[in-house]
């Protein structure tokens, strides 16, 4: 059973340890998630007393002069930024992404956003990410970023 929760000040050190472990994790991000949070919500993901995913992002944006999304047809902000998701390398395939993510769609409903977007890492291969995001109901752009309605990513994510 996954449960996603809000990252607490006592859980930083076991996700920096996590993410310390995992090669394709961002080493130069650590940082990010070793002081005090900042604007972005961080959410995790524990399954069997360990964090086996993290997303980052923020309910606060606003995508409206932004080139990369000119192609999405954009509501009004707010807008939801995800600006990071990573799924334990072996816990991947079990949901958790998709945990996270319906998490996060929630949230921004909440907060009356009418759009998330985001950008795929281009720092590797982007075949896999792209088709994960594709499955939540995202569409992603030319320009590699990528967009979609929380309600549409909520029901593709808890499918």
């Amino acid at each position: 059973m996954t449960r996603i929760e809000h990252l607490a000040r006592a859980d930083r050190l076991e996700l920096s340890e996590m993410l310390e472990g995992e090669e394709d994790s961002p080493q130069h991000l650590l940082h990010l998630y070793q002081r005090p949070s900042g604007p972005d919500e961080n959410l995790i993901a524990w399954r069997g007393g360990l964090i086996d995913g993290l997303l980052t992002g923020t309910t606060r944006h606003d995508f409206s002069d932004n080139r990369e999304f000119s192609g999405f047809d954009l509501p009004r902000s707010p807008h939801a930024l995800l600006t990071r998701i990573h799924v334990r390398h072996t816990a991947r395939g079990c949901g958790i992404g998709r945990a996270l993510a319906a998490q996060f769609a929630a949230e921004a409903i909440e907060h009356g956003c009418g759009f998330i977007g985001g950008y795929l890492d281009g720092t590797s291969d982007t075949t896999g990410r792209r088709a994960f995001f594709e499955r939540l109901g995202f569409v992603v752009s030319r320009f590699d970023s990528f967009g979609g309605r929380p309600d549409e990513v909520l029901a593709s994510a808890t499918r």
